[in-house]
C-alpha cells in the first residue's frame, strides 16, 4: 500500500499548502463551470482529438486543455525558435518576451473594455500560439497570441462576441508598452532586463499609423501595427495608448488584428509592423503552418533541416502516443536558429530564465544524437575546448562559460559522447582533437576525473556544497552515492570501448579502479530502507531520501544491487516518493524536506527528468508493470501544456493536485521533457545498442506489455522498425 502522507503541521512554502489546495478546488482546477467548462474525460486523460489516428499527433491534437488561469502555477508560453515570450492574466499582454540579444522588461500593455481592465478567466496552450478567454454579462471575448515565425514579432488577435439581443457600443482600449532594450553581453540564466520605464518614450510613426516606442540606452525599438485603424492612437510619455469604438451586433463576432515589431533603430520595425499589418492572415496562418513543417520534418529521414530524424511511434495506446510526441514537441520549442555559436542548437529553458543558456546537466539524450548528430557532434566538441570544472553551462550568444561548477558534468559531458557513439558509429570522432587533445583523451579524463576530489584518506569523491550538486538540499552533499555510482558505470563502460579497440591493459585498470569504487559505494546503502548516505568531511554519515541516489546507482550499478537491495529501493521510490499524479523528488520522511522546499528538487514537487528516470530505473530492476501503471498516471500532467522545469504537488497526500510550477525562480519551458520520449524508446521498447553494434535492444523477449510500433529509427547509417507485441521486440531494417 502506497503511504498517504498525513502531516496537516508540514507547511515548508510560506503559506498553508491545504489552504491552498482548497482554494484551487474552489477556483475550479478540478475543472470550470458554466460555457468555459473543461471535458470531464480530460482529466483521465482521454486525447481531446486525434484519437482516431495512430501515428504522429498533430500539434492540435496535442494541445494544452482550457485550464482556470487563477489555479495555475505559471501562465503559459510560446516560442518561435528565435525567442519566447509567456502571457499574463490580462486578456492581451504578453511578458517575458526574449529574442535575444534584446529583452522585455514588465509587458506589452493592458486591456480594456469600456474602460475596464479585462482579466483572462481561462487560457490554452499549443505550440504555437496561446489562447485566453473570458466572459462579462454582456460580452464574450477571446484573444490569440503567436509570434512571427523565426522573426521579432507578436501577432494579436482579439475577437468579442455579443450576448445581449441589442446591438453594443464597445470601446476597446490598449496599453502600448515597448518596454524592450538590447544588450550584447552578460546573458546567463539570469539576463539583463530594461528596469525603469523613464527610460524609454513614444512617438507616432509611419505617417501617424504606427506607435514607436524608443529606448534611450540602446538601439532598441518597438513599433506596433494595426490592422483595423483606431480611433484613437496616442502617445503618453513612455508609452502609447490606441482605442477603438465599435459596433457589435446581437451573435456577431468583431476582430481586432495589431502586431508587435522589434529592431534596431527607427526603420527596421516600423518596416516589419508595416509588413505584418499588410500581411496579417498569411503571417498568422505562417506562424502554426510553419511550425507545423518544422516539428514534422522531425520525422523525415532525409529531410532538409535536421540531420537525421526522430523515428515515428505508431500506437493505439493514446496515453502513450500523446507522452511520446509532447516530450519531443517540449524539446523542439528549446531550439534557436539565431544564435551565433552554431546554426541550431537547444538551450536549456525559457522565456524567464536560462534563454540563451545551454546546461552541461540538460542533455544526456540518445535520441538527440538520432534527430541532430551534426548538432550534437559541433556541441560536444565545443563544450571539450571549454574547462567545465569552472562552469554549469555555456552562454550561446558569447560561446562563453557561465555559472559555477556543476558536480554532475563529468557525467553529463560523458552521457553525451557515449550516447552519440553508440548511436551514430562515429568513432573517428574518438580520433579527433578539441581543446589540445583527442575525444577519447577528454573520454579518460572524464571517467577519472573523480579521483582529483578524493581525499588523502577516503575513497570516495567529495563533490562539494549544496550549490554544486541540488543546490535546496542542505544535506545532500560531499561524497554522495549517486554521482560515485555513476563513476563506477562509466569506468566500466570506458573498458568495454577500450577493450573492443585493443587497449587491454587501459580496460583492466579502469575495471579494477571501478570494483574498489563500488565496493565503497555500496559501504553507502542503508539496507531495509533502501536509500543511501552520504559521507561528510566532518567522518559524519547522513541518511539522505532523494530520487537521485535511486536514479544513477540504479543507470551506473545496477548489477552490483543484490535482489533485496532491488527490492528494497523501489519500494522506498513507491513508498515515499510516487503520486498518484507525479512524484516527490525529496521524500516527505527526509529531515531535511521542511528547508528544501523547491518545486524541482524537494519534497513538493520534481524536476520533470526524475519521474521519467525513476521509471527507467523500475525497468531495469525488472518491475516494469509498475514503471507502466505510474507512466499511464503521470500522462495527466500534458494536458496542462508540454513539460517544464518542474511539477508540484499541491499537498502532502497521495492523490493531491498537480501542476507546472512556477515559484522557485522555475522556467515554463525547458528541453527535458524529452526524456519521457526516451524512457519509451529505451525502456519500453529496450533500444540500448552496445559499441561493437552486435546488440541493439536489451531482453528483446520479454513482452513489453503494450504495443506499437517505431518507423524510421536511424542507427548507424541505416533506418529500423521495432515493433512491440505480446512476445516481445522486433527488429527489421526500415
Amino acid at each position: 500500500m502506497i503511504s498517504r502522507h498525513e502531516k496537516p503541521d508540514f507547511s515548508p512554502g510560506s503559506t498553508s499548502r491545504r489552504d491552498f489546495l482548497q482554494s484551487l478546488m474552489a477556483t475550479g482546477m478540478a475543472g470550470a463551470s458554466g460555457s468555459l467548462a473543461m471535458n470531464p474525460a480530460l482529466l483521465h486523460g482521454a486525447t481531446a482529438s486525434g484519437a482516431d489516428e495512430e501515428g504522429v499527433l498533430s500539434l492540435d491534437a496535442l494541445s494544452g486543455d482550457w485550464m482556470r488561469m487563477s489555479a495555475l502555477g505559471i501562465n503559459p508560453a510560446i516560442n518561435n525558435f528565435w525567442g519566447a515570450l509567456q502571457v499574463t492574466d490580462n486578456l492581451l499582454a504578453v511578458t517575458e518576451l526574449t529574442f535575444p540579444p534584446f529583452s522585455q522588461g514588465e509587458h506589452s500593455g493592458y486591456l480594456r473594455i469600456n474602460g475596464e481592465e479585462l482579466k483572462a478567466e481561462e487560457s490554452r496552450w499549443y505550440a504555437y500560439q496561446i489562447l485566453r478567454r473570458t466572459r462579462t454579462k454582456d460580452l464574450e471575448v477571446e484573444s490569440t497570441v503567436r509570434m512571427v515565425f523565426e522573426n521579432r514579432g507578436v501577432l494579436f488577435r482579439l475577437k468579442l462576441r455579443n450576448l445581449q439581443s441589442s446591438a453594443q457600443q464597445v470601446e476597446v482600449s490598449a496599453d502600448l508598452n515597448g518596454f524592450i532594450a538590447r544588450y550584447d553581453s552578460n546573458w546567463a540564466f539570469r539576463f539583463p532586463r530594461p528596469q525603469d520605464p523613464n527610460d524609454f518614450s513614444a512617438a507616432l510613426a509611419a505617417g501617424g499609423s504606427q506607435m514607436l516606442i524608443r529606448h534611450a540606452k540602446s538601439p532598441a525599438r518597438v513599433a506596433f501595427g494595426f490592422r483595423q485603424k483606431p480611433d484613437q492612437l496616442e502617445p503618453v510619455w513612455t508609452h502609447g495608448r490606441a482605442a477603438w469604438r465599435i459596433t457589435v451586433n446581437p451573435g456577431q463576432d468583431q476582430t481586432l488584428d495589431f502586431v508587435m515589431a522589434v529592431g534596431n533603430g527607427d526603420d527596421e520595425p516600423v518596416s516589419l509592423a508595416g509588413k505584418w499589418v499588410a500581411e496579417f492572415d498569411p503571417s498568422f496562418a505562417a506562424a502554426k503552418t510553419q511550425w507545423e513543417k518544422r516539428y514534422a520534418q522531425v520525422f523525415m529521414p532525409g529531410n532538409n533541416f535536421y540531420s537525421g530524424n526522430l523515428p515515428v511511434l505508431t500506437t493505439p495506446d493514446e496515453a502513450m502516443r500523446r507522452v511520446y510526441y509532447m516530450g519531443i514537441v517540449s524539446r523542439l520549442q528549446m531550439l534557436r536558429t539565431n544564435l551565433p555559436v552554431q546554426p541550431r542548437i537547444m538551450v536549456t529553458g525559457g522565456p524567464q530564465f536560462a534563454v540563451t543558456v545551454t546546461y552541461f546537466w540538460d542533455n544526456t539524450l540518445l535520441l538527440m544524437s538520432m534527430l541532430d548528430p551534426e548538432m550534437m557532434k559541433q556541441q560536444l566538441k565545443r563544450w571539450l575546448t571549454l574547462d567545465i570544472s569552472k562552469w554549469y553551462a555555456q552562454d550561446c550568444l558569447s560561446g562563453e562559460g557561465r555559472g559555477v561548477w556543476y558536480s554532475a558534468n563529468d557525467l553529463s559531458v560523458f552521457g553525451l559522447l557515449q550516447g552519440y557513439l553508440r548511436v551514430t558509429g562515429d568513432y573517428g570522432l574518438l580520433d579527433e582533437r578539441a581543446g589540445g587533445k583527442t575525444v577519447l583523451e577528454h573520454l579518460k579524463g572524464l571517467v577519472t576525473g573523480w579521483k582529483q576530489l578524493v581525499s588523502k584518506t577516503g575513497q570516495l569523491a567529495d563533490y562539494g556544497e549544496a550549490k554544486n550538486l541540488l543546490e535546496c538540499d542542505s544535506k545532500y552533499m560531499h561524497a554522495v552515492a549517486s554521482l560515485n555510482a555513476a563513476n563506477v558505470g562509466m569506468m566500466r563502460m570506458l573498458a568495454g570501448l577500450l577493450e573492443w579497440r585493443g587497449d587491454a591493459p587501459g580496460a583492466a585498470e579502469l575495471r579494477q579502479s571501478a570494483g574498489s569504487l563500488a565496493a565503497a559505494v555500496l559501504k553507502l546503502y542503508v539496507p531495509v530502507e533502501g536509500v543511501w548516505l552520504a559521507a561528510q568531511p566532518t567522518g559524519q554519515f547522513l541518511k539522505v531520501r532523494h530520487v537521485y541516489d535511486f536514479i544513477t546507482a540504479v543507470k551506473w550499478m545496477a548489477e552490483d544491487l543484490s535482489p533485496a537491495m532491488r527490492r528494497e529501493m523501489v519500494a522506498f521510490v513507491q513508498r515515499e516518493l510516487i503520486a498518484e499524479w507525479w512524484m516527490r523528488a525529496l521524500s516527505l520522511e527526509d529531515p531535511a524536506a521542511p528547508g528544501s522546499d523547491r518545486p524541482d528538487h524537494g519534497p513538493m514537487g520534481a524536476y520533470d527528468e526524475w519521474p521519467a528516470l525513476s521509471l527507467e530505473g523500475f525497468c531495469k530492476l525488472g518491475y516494469r508493470k509498475e514503471a507502466l501503471d505510474a507512466f499511464y498516471r503521470f500522462e495527466r500532467v500534458t494536458h496542462e501544456g508540454p513539460y517544464a522545469q518542474a511539477h508540484e504537488v499541491l499537498g502532502t497526500h497521495y492523490s493531491d493536485l498537480v501542476r507546472i510550477a512556477g515559484r522557485g525562480a522555475m522556467t515554463t519551458h525547458t528541453m527535458i521533457g524529452t526524456v519521457f520520449s526516451e524512457l519509451i524508446v529505451s525502456s519500453f521498447f529496450g533500444f540500448q545498442p552496445d559499441w561493437q553494434g552486435k546488440q541493439m535492444l536489451a531482453e528483446s523477449s520479454l513482452p513489453p506489455g503494450f504495443e506499437g510500433k517505431l518507423t524510421g529509427l536511424p542507427y548507424r547509417g541505416k533506418h529500423y522498425d521495432l515493433t512491440a507485441g505480446a512476445k516481445g521486440v522486433t527488429v527489421k531494417t526500415s
